[in-house]
C-alpha cells in the first residue's frame, strides 16, 4: 500500500490537467462543485503526480478556476508511475460510478437541512425539482411534466428551459409563415396551455450566450443514478438490462434555451443534425415531412378553436 502525503497548499498556476482526460466535464458539473467550495469550503485536494499532472480532481480544478482562487490544496503522489497513473486516473472516475443513493435517507437529509436557517440547499448540487419532490413532496420531474398539459412560460421567463419543454424541440423565432398563426397565439398574452405534440417555446437564439461545450446543453445526472442503480439489480437478462439501458436515456434533460443559442453558433454540419434530430425547429414543415411534428392541420384546427379539446 503506498504511503499516505499530506495535502500542501499550491499555487493554482503549478499544476495542469491531464490532456489525455477520458472524462467529459460538461459546465453544469464545474458550476456544482463551484457552488459546493465557495458554500464548504475545498474539502478535498486535488491529487497530482510529481509534474503537476492532475490524477483526481479536474473538476475541483476547473471549479477554482471559475472561483478565482490562487491557491488549492494538493496531495502530490511523486513516487506513483506513469502504468499506475493512468490506471489510477479511470479507476478513480470508475469506481464513483459504482455507489447508488439511498433515496429515503437523501430525502431525510436534505429536509433536515431545510429547517437549518444557514443551509445552502442550492450548494449540494440537487437540481430544483429534486428538491421540490423531497420538501414538498411532488413530483415534478422533467419527465412527468412532458407528460402533462399545464400552463407553461412565456418567452422571456427566467424559468429554465429544460424544465418547461423536455424532449421536446426549441422552436426558433424564425419559424415559416405557415406556422405564423402557432408562433402568434404563444406571444398573444395569457394563460398557455400546451396542445398536440407543437409543445414548446418560441427561442430567439443569443449567439453571445451558446455554451462552449455542446454537452453543456444537456444535464445526464439522472440519467447516470439510474445506470449506477441498475449495475446493481440482480434477475435480469441482458436483453432486459440492455432495453432498460436505452430506455434511460428518456432522463435526459435538455435546456432549450442553451441548444437554441448553441444551433446559433454551431456549424452547417451540426445545424443539420440537430434540426434532423429536431433539437430545434426553423421549418415546420420540413419537421412535418420528417415526421417529428403532428398534422399541421390538427394544429391550425385546435388554434380555430381556441386551443380546446
Amino acid at each position: 500500500m503506498a504511503k499516505q502525503t499530506p495535502f500542501r497548499m499550491t499555487k493554482l498556476s503549478e499544476i495542469k490537467p491531464y490532456e489525455r482526460n477520458p472524462r467529459i466535464i460538461p459546465q453544469a458539473a464545474v458550476d456544482a462543485v463551484a457552488k459546493s467550495i465557495a458554500a464548504f469550503g475545498f474539502r478535498q485536494p486535488i491529487v497530482v503526480d510529481g509534474h503537476g499532472v492532475i490524477l483526481a480532481g479536474h473538476t475541483r480544478y476547473k471549479a477554482a478556476q471559475q472561483l478565482g482562487l490562487d491557491e488549492v490544496p494538493v496531495v502530490w503522489q511523486t513516487d506513483i508511475t506513469e502504468i499506475q497513473a493512468r490506471g489510477y486516473r479511470i479507476a478513480d472516475n470508475k469506481t464513483g460510478e459504482i455507489a447508488a443513493w439511498d433515496r429515503d435517507a437523501l430525502d431525510v437529509e436534505v429536509r433536515e437541512l431545510a429547517e437549518i436557517a444557514d443551509a445552502d440547499l442550492d450548494a449540494l448540487g440537487l437540481a430544483q425539482w429534486e428538491l421540490d419532490r423531497i420538501l414538498h413532496d411532488c413530483d415534478v420531474s422533467p419527465v412527468a411534466e412532458s407528460e402533462g398539459r399545464g400552463e407553461v412560460a412565456r418567452p422571456g421567463s427566467t424559468e429554465d428551459a429544460h424544465s418547461i419543454a423536455p424532449h421536446k424541440a426549441a422552436i426558433l423565432e424564425d419559424a415559416p409563415s405557415s406556422t405564423a398563426a402557432y408562433a402568434e397565439s404563444i406571444g398573444a398574452g395569457g394563460p398557455l396551455k400546451y396542445f398536440s405534440s407543437a409543445k414548446g417555446l418560441i427561442y430567439e437564439p443569443d449567439p453571445s450566450k451558446a455554451p462552449k461545450d455542446a454537452l453543456d446543453c444537456v444535464a445526464t445526472d439522472r440519467y447516470q443514478t439510474f445506470i449506477n442503480e441498475l449495475a446493481h439489480t440482480h434477475g435480469l437478462s441482458d436483453s432486459e438490462r440492455e432495453l432498460l439501458r436505452i430506455s434511460a436515456t428518456r432522463f435526459y434533460e435538455f435546456d432549450y434555451t442553451k441548444i437554441a443559442n448553441y444551433y446559433a453558433c454551431a456549424g452547417s454540419a451540426m445545424q443539420a443534425a440537430m434540426r434532423r434530430l429536431a433539437l430545434v425547429i426553423v421549418d415546420f414543415d420540413e419537421a412535418i415531412r420528417a415526421g417529428l411534428v403532428e398534422c399541421e392541420n390538427k394544429i391550425m384546427g385546435l388554434l380555430d378553436t381556441g386551443g380546446e379539446e
